[in-house]
Order: C-alpha cells, then sequence, then structure tokens
C-alpha cells in the first residue's frame, strides 16, 4: 500500500495523512512509488514497481489522495530482471525541446550484465495515461512447437508424484505470488500443493529437428532438483533451473550435436523446501536462438555497485539539467564490506542526458560541473607513446588517495591499453581497453581487499566503440571508489575498491603494441568536508606542468627483492644512459643507453649484472646520465 505524509513548514516536520493508505491493490508487491506533477494533463503521476510481475504501474491523481490506475509497462519482457526503485522523467534528444522523450530507469535484480543487480533503462514517450518504447517488437522464434500447454490435461506426457496434478495450471495457486510471463492461459506450474509436494511431468519420444530448443522457465532456483531437462539415450544432456522468481523468463539449448535422434522433455519437481517448484511454457524446436531481454536492454551502469539511482526533482528550469546520483553498492555484499564504522556510500551526482547514436538514442551521463571546486593540484602530458616495455609511472608526482583523470589514447598496435590506479605492494585496479572486442573495463581483481566476499573480486566489462580511432577516459578515483566514464560519458562503470592507502601510484600500460597518449591530465581532489576552493578550470592544452627539467624519482619498491623499478622525466627528446652502480663506482649493468622521447619513463632491474647473474644484497646507485645533466640515486637490494 501507499501511504502519504505531508509538510506545512517547509520539510522541517512531517504529519502523516489521516486519510491513509492513499492507494492498496491489497498486496506486498508494490513499492517504491516515484511521483511528479504532469504538466501537460493537469495531473500527479505515480509510478509503483510490481517486482514480482517485472512492471510497473502508472497511477494518477489530481490532489495526491485519491489515484486512478492508467496503465502498466512491463507486458512484452521488456523488463529483463525482478524490478524496483523506478524513476521515471523527460529528456530533450540532443538539446532539442521539439524532441522530448521519457526515460524510465528500472533497478533490476538479477539480469544486469554482472550477473546480478543493476539499472536498466528504457526510452519512449508518455502521453500521460501510458509509456510506450521504441522499441519493443519481440517474437517468438518460428519452429517446431513441442508443447504450449493450452490444454486442459497434459496428453501423452507421463506425469509422476503429487505437484503436476492433472493438467497445467491457468494461473497462480494459493499462497503463490502472482505468476506472469507465460504465454496463452496455460502453463506448468508445480506448486499445486505447495512447495512441499515432488514429481515429474515427461513428454513423448520426438526427433531433434533443429538446433535449438527455446522455452520459458520460472520457479526455484534448485539445479537438478526444480528443473526441465532434455533427455537422449536415456541420458540428461541438457538441463535449466529456474531462478527462484515467478516470472517465467526465456532461456534456450543449443541442440545441434543431437540432430536427427530422438529425446524427450522432463520436468522434475525434486524439492520440497523454499521455492521447491517449477514453472514451464511453450517449449519450441527452431534454427534460431531466442533473443533474450537481457541482450537487447539498457544499462545504466556496467560495473556492480551502481544500484536505486535516483534523479532530483525541482531543479531550477534555468538550469536544464536532469541529475541523478546512486548507492554505491549491491544487495549481495554490501552487508560485509571491509569498513568500519560506516559500509558504502553514494556516487558522485552525474548529468543525465539522451544523445543520438549510430545505434540509436541513448543516456549519456557525466560528473556534475561543480566537482571541478573539489580540483586541486593539476598534472598534465601530452603526445606520448607507450609500450609494453615504456610504461608511464606517475608515483611521486602524484602522492594522492583522490584524483580526477582525464585521458585520451589514439588506438595504434597495442592489443589493450589504459590506466592503472592505487598501484603498489602486488596491488593495482586496472582501467583498461580491449581493442580486440572492444570492450573498457575495471580490473579489480587484485585492488586490495577482495576475498570478503566470492562475489567481489572480478572484471567488468563495458561495450565501447572507438571515437574517430580515441578512446577518452574520465576517471574518479577516491579511498575505496572507482567511477569510470568513457567516450564522454556513452558508458559508465561504478565499482568499489579497498586498496592499501599507501598504495597510489598510478601507471599508463599498454600490451603486445604501443598506443598514443594524446593527452593525460590528473587533478588531485580535496575531501568535501575540507572546505571547496574557487571553481577552476581545466589547463590550456599547451600546458605542461610536469617538471621543466630532467627528474629521477626515487626507485619503487625500495628496498626490494627481486624486482624494482627506476622512474625519470625528460622534458626533451635526447639521448640517457641509466646504469646501475656498486658503492665502489664500479658499472653493474647498462640498463639503457638510447635516445628516448620526452614525457614520464619507467625502466625496471631484476637485481642481475651484466651476464644475467645475482647480485649480492648491498646498497647500489643508480646514474641517469644526458649531453646535459647527471641524476643518481640511491637503493637498497635486500638478501
Amino acid at each position: 500500500m501507499q501511504c502519504l505524509a505531508y509538510s506545512t513548514d517547509r520539510g522541517r516536520t512531517w504529519q502523516k495523512y489521516s486519510g491513509n493508505p492513499v492507494l492498496d491493490i491489497g498486496s506486498n508487491d508494490f513499492r517504491d512509488p516515484s511521483v511528479f506533477w504532469h504538466e501537460s494533463t493537469s495531473k500527479w503521476i505515480m509510478v509503483v514497481a510490481l517486482p514480482s510481475q517485472r512492471k510497473v504501474s502508472f497511477y494518477g491523481s489530481p490532489n495526491l489522495k485519491n489515484w486512478i490506475h492508467l496503465s502498466d509497462f512491463g507486458n512484452n519482457h521488456e523488463i529483463v530482471g525482478g524490478c524496483e526503485c523506478p524513476d521515471f522523467f523527460p529528456l530533450a534528444v540532443d538539446g532539442n525541446p521539439n524532441n522530448v522523450k521519457w526515460v524510465l530507469e528500472v533497478d533490476v535484480d538479477p539480469g544486469h550484465p554482472t550477473g546480478f543487480a543493476g539499472g536498466q533503462y528504457l526510452i519512449g514517450d508518455f502521453d500521460g495515461m501510458t509509456f510506450t518504447v521504441e522499441d519493443d517488437s519481440f517474437e517468438i522464434p518460428y519452429g517446431y512447437l513441442i508443447e504450449d500447454f493450452e490444454s486442459d490435461d497434459y496428453g501423452n506426457w507421463i506425469v509422476t508424484g503429487t505437484a503436476f496434478g492433472t493438467g497445467p495450471a491457468h494461473g497462480s495457486f494459493s499462497n503463490q505470488l502472482p505468476v506472469t510471463g507465460f504465454i496463452g492461459s496455460g502453463f506448468v506450474n508445480s506448486y499445486l500443493n505447495g512447495d512441499q509436494s515432488r514429481g515429474t511431468l515427461t513428454s513423448p519420444e520426438f526427433c531433434i529437428v533443429k538446433d535449438f530448443i527455446n522455452f520459458l522457465i520460472g520457479g526455484g532456483y534448485h539445479p537438478g532438483q526444480t528443473c526441465i531437462n532434455l533427455i537422449v539415450n536415456s541420458n540428461v544432456v541438457r538441463t535449466m533451473t529456474g531462478q527462484n522468481s515467478e516470472y517465467l523468463d526465456w532461456r534456450s539449448w543449443d541442440v545441434s550435436e543431437f540432430r536427427g535422434e530422438d529425446a524427450k522433455i522432463q520436468i522434475v519437481d525434486d524439492h520440497s523446501g523454499s521455492w521447491g517448484h517449477i514453472n514451464i511454457d511453450h517449449i519450441i524446436l527452431s534454427d534460431e536462438v531466442v533473443e533474450l531481454p537481457s541482450d537487447r536492454a539498457l544499462w545504466v551502469d556496467y560495473g556492480k555497485d551502481f544500484y536505486a539511482v535516483r534523479s532530483w526533482s525541482g531543479i531550477p528550469e534555468y538550469d536544464g539539467r536532469r541529475i541523478w546520483i546512486a548507492w554505491m553498492g549491491t544487495v549481495m555484499y554490501g552487508w560485509c564490506t571491509p569498513t568500519s564504522p560506516w559500509r558504502n556510500a553514494q556516487t558522485i551526482p552525474r548529468n543525465v542526458a539522451l544523445k543520438t547514436f549510430a545505434e540509436g538514442i541513448r543516456i549519456v551521463q557525466n560528473p556534475v560541473r561543480e566537482l571541478k571546486n573539489l580540483r586541486c593540484e593539476h598534472f598534465r602530458l601530452s603526445n606520448q607513446i607507450v609500450t609494453e616495455n615504456n610504461t608511464l609511472l606517475l608515483g611521486d608526482s602524484i602522492n594522492r588517495n583522490a584524483v580526477e583523470i582525464k585521458a585520451k589514447f589514439e588506438l595504434s598496435t597495442a592489443s589493450e591499453f589504459g590506466i592503472k590506479v592505487h598501484k603498489g605492494d602486488n596491488e593495482e585496479t586496472i582501467i583498461g581497453y580491449d581493442v580486440t572486442t572492444r570492450n573498457l573495463f575495471i580490473d579489480r581483481s587484485h585492488s586490495g581487499l577482495v576475498n570478503f566476499h566470492p562475489e567481489f573480486p572480478g572484471v567488468h566489462l563495458a561495450p565501447l566503440l572507438p571515437d574517430l580511432n580515441c578512446v577518452k577516459l574520465q576517471i574518479f578515483v577516491d579511498w575505496s571508489s572507482i567511477e569510470v566514464f568513457g567516450n564522454d560519458g556513452k558508458v559508465v562503470i561504478t565499482d568499489l575498491i579497498f586498496p592499501n592507502p599507501n598504495n597510489n601510484e598510478i601507471e599508463v600500460y599498454a600490451k603486445t603494441g604501443d598506443v598514443i597518449l594524446n593527452s593525460i591530465d590528473i587533478w588531485t581532489m580535496k575531501s568535501i568536508w575540507d572546505g571547496v576552493s574557487t571553481m577552476t578550470e581545466p589547463e590550456s592544452e599547451s600546458s605542461e606542468v610536469f617538471p621543466s627539467e630532467i627528474k629521477l624519482y626515487q626507485n619503487y619498491p625500495n628496498p626490494f627483492n627481486p624486482t624494482t623499478r627506476i622512474q625519470f622525466f625528460l622534458p626533451l627528446s635526447q639521448h640517457v644512459s641509466l646504469t646501475i652502480y656498486n658503492l665502489l663506482g664500479m658499472p653493474i649493468r647498462t640498463l639503457l643507453d638510447q635516445k628516448m622521447q620526452s614525457g614520464m619513463h619507467i625502466v625496471r632491474w631484476d637485481g642481475t649484472n651484466k651476464f644475467g647473474q645475482k647480485v649480492s644484497s648491498g646498497v647500489y646507485l643508480y646514474r641517469l646520465h644526458s649531453s646535459k645533466d647527471v641524476k643518481i640515486g640511491k637503493m637498497l637490494l635486500m638478501g
């Protein structure tokens, strides 16, 4: 039910309305209202989630107290998982006020590309009554229908036990959540006698004459116990279980290897605990695999830690922005993140817009401009060639745990490139781009504390095509989070990370080839609790704020065993040599003796001499020599 509270003192205090509830449909599966005033129809609109039905309902009211049902959305498998926290608002496409579309955002679980929860959005039109999406086409693949369960009984199917009764169900049973997603009026539902009953339902034998079997499935997640099986030669060769949902969703098997063989379908309910039932409908042999709803879904964020996003209403019209913010966390491990006394946080506020691309209209998100107030020291490099053996390590120059990074890469021969942050002591978080798969990604497998939950470590991908052969990144790195905006916010990835606070190096890297770093700007960021500075703007494109002379940095790690990295900066392209000496002044090994481009460079030493032999532990000197300058550093090799 939905209730009303009101304030008469500008939100200082609130009173519950004596006529509550203002809307009650007799269901607990009815929540998370989003309410706004619809000017053109002069009424309030409420958008409410029906999670287990994968629907949202629209209601209208002239006074917030009396509501009527307007319409439902989600009847055609548009929403890919159990949904909640809807947000609904208009946006001008490409900033054109004469071309306005409506955005419906719902948070779904499961269904997200990470395998768990995340924000899906749909774009369409709203007339004050009904929301219609731009492309709601969904076609069941043509093929041979094995069974649609539209008869009064199971025909020649063999029934055992008590779970399936004598014929298909035509809706939910007593004490069962609403079952949705089936086609027609009949489907298999083993909740007939609750979750306690068991049984099987087995089809007559048929010949596999197509490459795929498509079907609708819902019910409990109990592999091998609440499931649908394909049996060939008395063996189970394919199986699928439910997802603890009463919504029937499309799934497929590739059965091309069994083409021409005889087979049977067996539906199993062999679990008597919670979610101990199975729902099945519309089993089809086809030459096409069914398009899953998730295959055509649009996603707000591709990370694992962006959920329950909410946008602000009442932003002044002259401002013109739609701004939203989300919970940076997930129900999967949000309760056990290794922080104290707090857990999880909010994302940075983002400006949301609609932009036209070749593939259609899409949301773009960018950090709000007010975040520039937090910028402090600024570092910049441009026109660098990064290779696997010549990365750019930015450590001593930028010694902060919170930074903003803006980088532009031009594709060359590298198969992968990107930026590593919070690097040091075998820890790193990688923001990378895979040239072959055209995926932007965050890899937090080695980002620090990752073993507090088995679902935390991993790689999260976002599809991103280069723009004029370039990939642009804007990255906000904080003590325990990272938010990555690709190609001016076309895709975003948000993830929590828990690195050692002493590990704050930044490295630009490439694999199996080179990449051109057109520019990289890095700002250290002050805490919002420290107050804000005067609004700052980016330095001019020609500004170079790295050292104006050769600089040799302290090696890292130091002390070390067996390998260390030596970092240096060249203001101009020039010939340099880098040599290791012992304390007697005897040369041990020359690591570098060649012309190098301007910029930051890193060279590794593995503790061996020029013959490849391990040297003894002790203090060593490293000497960087150019035609105009000599720099010397000291390091300790541990035994």
